[in-house]
């Protein structure tokens, strides 16, 4: 008789755990999946939700609830970390930076600009020897090499030729680097005796030279001179001091 009430107290407790599995299978769950680790559907959109992640203000079943603290973990974004470089703050705020002190100047320094290279001397506008107007329509002309120290007479530098009395009665200014001509000569005008404007037939000229780099009036030697032969005559003569 015991052993019958043993036998009907089992059968009762089987068919109590049947009963509870089969309201679970009709109610999405229960008590049953909490104890027994089954799978339960949350709400849509959560996946299934077991008792290992379960936590404070969370339920399962329908019209399931996220607590405060889960959906705010689920919602806000991760704030981006910004790293401080302290390359970067000497760069912005240090050396070259717009900090003030000492290593922040106001703004980047500038490359230092090449010096300007000197002008090079140019010869002046207006010429060193000036001839007297009152000179005559009848002249010699004379060219050659015109060297001064040895080298080549720049550009701008002059020619004089004078006569036996000393007046200046012909110039040129160098065109050509180390070239000089043609020369005019000037005649005396017969018709002023009282004034030399110039050179006679069978005059001895004589010259000067004028270094304009060194404002330098040069004698030339007198061997090196000329005859003056008549109008529109020509010689050559290479002039060097």
């Amino acid at each position: 008789m015991f052993s019958s009430k043993i036998l009907d107290l089992v059968i009762i407790i089987i068919v109590f755990v049947l009963a509870v599995f089969a309201v679970d299978f009709y109610t999405e769950g229960g008590i049953s999946g909490f104890f027994l680790g089954a799978r339960q559907p949350a709400e849509e959109g959560l996946g299934y939700i077991t008792p290992g992640n379960v936590t404070e203000g969370l339920t399962v079943g329908p019209g399931q609830e996220i607590g405060e603290e889960e959906t705010q973990q689920e919602t806000e974004e991760p704030e981006e970390e910004t790293e401080t470089n302290d390359t970067d703050l000497r760069i912005t705020g240090g050396f070259y930076g717009g900090g003030g002190g000492t290593g922040g100047g106001g703004s980047s320094p500038s490359p230092e600009e090449p010096p300007e290279e000197p002008e090079e001397p140019q010869p002046p506008e207006e010429p060193h020897f000036v001839l007297d107007s009152s000179y005559t329509n009848n002249w010699m002309d004379v060219y050659g090499s015109l060297t001064i120290g040895g080298e080549p007479a720049q550009v701008g530098d002059e020619v004089a030729a004078f006569d036996p009395d000393g007046v200046l009665c012909g110039i040129f200014r160098v065109k050509t680097e180390g070239i000089y001509g043609f020369l005019h000569i000037y005649e005396n005008d017969t018709l002023t005796p009282t004034i030399d404007e110039g050179a006679e037939f069978g005059d001895t000229i004589t010259f000067k030279v004028y270094d304009w780099s060194e404002d330098l009036e040069i004698n030339v030697n007198p061997d090196i001179n000329l005859i003056w032969i008549g109008n529109r005559g020509k010689a050559m003569l290479d002039i060097s001091v």
